[in-house]
C-alpha cells in the first residue's frame, strides 16, 4: 500500500526520514540548481538511504524492467543490490551479468565468480547471460553503459560506492559514471 506524506525538513532529510518504512526509493538523477534547503541531493540520499535507490534519468517515460544488465564486482554492495533487485529480475525477459576486468586477472577466475552469482540467481528463478569484458577500451562505468545500450536494457543494476565518494570524484569510478552520465535507469544499493 502507499502512503503520501509531506514534511518541513530539508528535502534530503525528509526523504531519508521516510525510508524507514519504504522498500524502494525512486528519484530523478538530476540535482536541481535551486537553494540547498529546497533541493534533493541524489548522491547524499544514495549514500545514506539503507534501501535500494532507483535513479531515473529525465528522458525515461516508462520502466518495464524487461531487459536488465547487472554490473558485477565481487563487493558487498554488488551482493546487496542483486538481492534487492530479485523481485524485478524474476520478471525480466533478459538479464546480462557482466564483469569488467581492467587488470590482467585471468578470465577463468572471473568466470568462477560469475558462475557463482549466476547459479545463485538460477536458484531464485532468474536465468542470466554472463559476459566478461577484459581490458576495456572505456572506463568500467562507460563499458557498462555501452553494454546496456547494446542489449537494449531498461535498467542497470549495480552496487554503489564501494570506495569513498571522494575517491571516485578524484579518480573516477563506476558509480560516479552511472550516476552522472547513464541515459538508462540505474538500481543501486550501498
Amino acid at each position: 500500500h502507499s502512503t503520501w506524506r509531506s514534511g518541513v525538513h530539508f528535502p534530503t532529510q525528509c526523504v531519508l526520514n521516510e525510508l524507514r518504512s519504504s522498500d524502494l526509493l525512486i528519484i530523478g538523477r538530476e540535482e536541481s540548481k535551486g537553494k540547498f534547503n529546497v533541493t534533493l541531493e541524489p548522491v547524499a540520499v544514495l549514500l545514506r538511504a539503507g534501501r535500494p535507490v532507483l535513479m531515473i534519468p529525465n528522458n525515461v517515460q516508462s520502466l518495464p524492467f524487461r531487459r536488465v544488465v547487472i554490473g558485477w564486482k565481487d563487493t558487498r554492495e554488488a551482493r546487496r543490490v542483486v538481492l534487492d533487485a530479485l523481485p524485478y529480475l524474476r520478471h525480466a525477459n533478459s538479464v546480462v551479468l557482466t564483469a569488467i576486468s581492467e587488470t590482467d586477472e585471468k578470465e577463468a577466475e572471473i568466470k568462477v565468480r560469475l558462475k557463482d552469482v549466476a547459479d545463485y540467481l538460477a536458484g531464485q528463478g532468474v536465468s542470466t547471460e554472463p559476459k566478461i569484458i577484459q581490458r576495456p577500451k572505456r572506463s568500467a562505468g562507460d563499458e557498462i553503459i555501452h553494454l546496456a545500450k547494446e542489449e537494449g536494457a531498461d535498467v542497470i543494476v549495480a552496487g554503489a560506492y564501494g570506495h569513498s565518494r571522494a575517491g571516485e570524484l578524484i579518480f573516477g569510478g563506476v558509480t560516479e559514471t552511472l550516476v552522472t552520465r547513464s541515459p538508462i535507469s540505474c538500481l543501486f544499493s550501498h
